[in-house]
């Protein structure tokens, strides 16, 4: 790899095993970040390697806690920007998870390094239409007005000079609106598979079928969709449960109380008592509207869970269909009359289709397969930094801004 790489994170997300990669090949700078130290040296990141500026985190906690004015809430993103647009040594690489890069890229205009986002999403335009289309299919308020923050972020990313995408939707969503296609690179994540160890299981006779999902249960993240399965299994005479395993949304909670499904709300897991929980489901969903690669499907797969997952997500590139998992688009019940009752009516075919999907997860997504992608990436972006501290004007990945 070519020089190095700072990482700028406001969120946890996959930055250590985004981190982790570029350390194996001797690629990683600094990770800057609004979180305390230990997040990240628990997970295996040197201390000498993180700039942490935890106090707008904790400020806006404790204005939660107290129950005191919003206004009062600091901008997290744009704190840590300041935070980093003020360090007097920054490595030629500078790549931005979650939204911080709207509040640096301009304060780094003048500074000759490379500009990345890790897109962890389609194109913001394309994420708030998903966002608000489950709204509206929820019965609930929603606008298909682009507001003012949305349209700042995409300006923002026009200035960056790679985006680097976890699947192929999320490349094409940026590329049709017209940002370089050799600007727009594929790195699919990776999932630590002797964590989320394979899991052999029996088919699931004389007991309910259990759906797991993990996650923010909310809204956009498809919980209607969620539920319309369970009713509609319901309706079938298939006997199924529903396994919640992450935080409630209120307007899901809502939604959650007025269905009939059968839900167990197994809150927020993590380490063993997550896998555990994938340990004992039958199936894994995802069900969501607008999703770019999920770590959280590959980590369901890795433990030997054929995915139920939405088409609107980056989650169908890691399904053969039929095999590993089965894709839906419509999630009406003539679809789950169609997709769904040959492994729900036949819960013996589930075993064989877990297995495909440990062995897929093991061969295609391990971190081992993730590094390599990681290392490819970054080697084209540090290319391009040596052009840029060499005095070379380079051009950014945006088209209309070249």
């Amino acid at each position: 790899m070519t020089g190095k790489v700072d990482i700028v994170v406001e969120r946890q997300w996959h930055a250590p095993a985004l981190a982790r990669a570029l350390m194996r090949g001797n690629g990683l700078g600094r990770v800057f970040t609004g979180f305390p130290k230990s997040r990240y040296t628990a997970q295996g990141i040197p201390p000498e390697k993180i700039r942490s500026h935890p106090l707008p985190a904790v400020w806006n906690l404790a204005v939660s806690k107290l129950g005191l004015p919003p206004a009062l809430r600091r901008n997290e993103p744009a704190c840590l920007a300041s935070s980093v647009a003020a360090s007097r040594e920054l490595s030629p690489v500078v790549t931005c998870l979650a939204t911080s890069y709207q509040h640096l890229f301009p304060k780094l205009l003048s500074r000759p390094v490379v500009r990345v986002i890790e897109c962890g999403s389609m194109h913001p335009e394309d994420h708030f239409h998903f966002q608000q289309r489950a709204r509206r299919e929820a019965g609930l308020l929603w606008s298909p007005e682009l507001p003012g923050h949305v349209a700042e972020e995409i300006e923002a990313s026009k200035l960056a000079h790679f985006l680097v995408c976890g699947s192929r939707m999320v490349v094409e969503s940026y590329v049709s609106r017209g940002y370089d296609p050799e600007r727009v690179l594929l790195c699919p994540y990776g999932v630590d598979t002797e964590r989320f160890r394979f899991h052999p299981r029996e088919a699931p006779l004389g007991r309910p079928i259990r759906i797991a999902t993990v996650g923010l249960i909310g809204i956009r993240k498809g919980i209607l969709r969620l539920l319309r399965i369970a009713e509609w299994a319901q309706a079938s005479g298939i006997p199924l449960e529903l396994h919640l395993i992450g935080p409630v949304d209120p307007e899901a909670e809502d939604l959650i109380s007025r269905s009939s499904a059968n839900c167990h709300r197994l809150g927020v897991l993590k380490g063993e008592a997550l896998v555990q929980a994938l340990h004992q489901a039958d199936l894994y969903c995802l069900p969501s509207y607008e999703e770019g690669f999920p770590i959280s499907q590959l980590e369901a797969m890795a433990t030997g869970l054929p995915a139920i997952t939405s088409n609107d997500t980056g989650g169908r590139e890691a399904v053969t269909d039929g095999t590993d998992g089965i894709v839906l688009s419509d999630f009406t019940p003539e679809e789950f009359d169609a997709r769904l009752r040959p492994w729900l009516s036949d819960p013996t075919l589930l075993p064989a289709a877990g297995s495909a999907a440990a062995s897929k997860a093991r061969e295609l997504y391990s971190l081992d397969a993730y590094s390599r992608n990681v290392g490819s990436c970054y080697a084209v972006a540090g290319e391009l930094a040596a052009r840029a501290l060499s005095g070379e004007s380079i051009r950014v990945s945006h088209r209309g801004n070249a």
